[in-house]
């Protein structure tokens, strides 16, 4: 820190300058320091270097807060807001390196929401015979899902805008790691579709246990034309991992590599709600 102004009371030294104090800057236990840049009020604990931010601030920004938003920038209690999600994390570990913020839910208890963009297209000369391969992914932080009995429920739909006979689609929704390495919710099963045919999925998953060993329950329903009834399922114990960012994934799988046999996730949205 750069020091502006300094004064001494007793055992205690009130400071004033730019910039947060850090692990060289050492003081009397019971010391002040006040950044007059980002108007921090600091107090040290320790008669040393554990400079911690005096109540609780508020970080705005428009990403969700991580792991290494930490001691000392931050202190159990702070507020971090992301404004792109209209999001609100609080503090409640700041270990270096291993920060834990918890997603604040409002009065209908929905924390976080996540949707496509824009239509997600592949063919199956693009992506290969018998490829699994991801069209997209809804990504929810471990802010997110770091807090057991939090609930994700949401859809996807996709359309067969053209098809090749005798050829078949497998669609997969899976959440875990990135692309088709996540444990598996639901399997359409291979079927054999038609040029404008239309698939949808709609699914309610719990964190149930957390951790780098955690676990979900899942349950769904899916339907398509050619079955033409809704077929329900369920997933108990599913392993995830809630300690890092997850992705909720919708992946398809052709069983020819045929420009023709085409697939177009038009939808896939989730809302995670909780305490």
């Amino acid at each position: 820190m750069t020091v502006l102004y300094q004064r001494s009371m007793g055992n205690q030294v009130w400071c004033a300058g730019t910039g947060d104090p850090n692990t060289v800057d050492t003081a009397p236990r019971g010391s002040f320091y006040l950044d007059s840049v980002n108007q921090h009020l600091w107090v040290n604990l320790d008669n040393a270097t554990a400079w911690r931010l005096a109540g609780a601030s508020v970080t705005t920004a428009v990403v969700d807060p991580a792991v290494t938003d930490d001691t000392p920038d931050f202190s159990i209690g702070d507020f971090w807001i992301n404004t792109a999600t209209d999001s609100i994390f609080q503090a409640v570990d700041v270990t270096t390196g291993a920060a834990i913020w918890v997603a604040v839910a409002g009065g209908s208890g929905l924390i976080a929401s996540r949707r496509i963009a824009a239509d997600s297209a592949f063919t199956g000369a693009g992506i290969g015979a018998a490829t699994e391969t991801a069209h997209t992914a809804l990504t929810f932080t471990s802010a997110n899902l770091n807090t057991a009995r939090r609930t994700i429920r949401g859809f996807a739909f996709l359309r067969a805008p053209t098809a090749n006979a005798a050829d078949t689609w497998q669609i997969i929704l899976r959440l875990g790691a990135a692309g088709v390495g996540g444990t598996l919710i639901v399997d359409s099963g291979a079927w054999d579709t038609v040029a404008g045919e239309v698939f949808r999925i709609e699914f309610e998953i719990q964190i149930r246990t957390v951790g780098a060993g955690g676990t979900f329950d899942a349950t769904y329903t899916r339907w398509n034309e050619t079955m033409g009834t809704w077929v329900p399922g369920k997933v108990t114990a599913g392993a995830i991992d809630t300690t890092v960012a997850r992705d909720l994934t919708v992946t398809g799988t052709s069983s020819s590599a045929n420009a023709a046999q085409a697939m177009t996730l038009t939808s896939f949205w989730a809302e995670l709600y909780g305490a």
